[in-house]
């Protein structure tokens, strides 16, 4: 009985990780959109949307992903 617990607990403390880590992801592409980062691109030009997408998704805007977990919590 005791086993199963502890799996679940595992198991459900693994999916909370990963979907912190998504959130963090996601925020930081947000926040990277919001104060104009990657902003040289022509987003009308496929090729061109294709290379923002990628800027923004390797963009650094806060100093700790931690923040980034709060400001999409706490801020939104």
């Amino acid at each position: 009985m005791n086993t199963a617990k502890n799996v679940t607990i595992l198991v459900l403390l693994f999916l909370v990780l990963v979907l912190a880590r998504a959130v963090i992801r996601l925020e930081n592409y947000r926040y990277a959109t919001v104060i104009g980062m990657c902003g040289d691109y022509n987003i009308k030009d496929p090729f061109q949307l294709v290379q923002r997408d990628k800027c923004l998704a390797h963009a650094q805007t806060r100093t700790n992903p931690l923040w980034h977990l709060y400001y999409a919590l706490i801020n939104h």
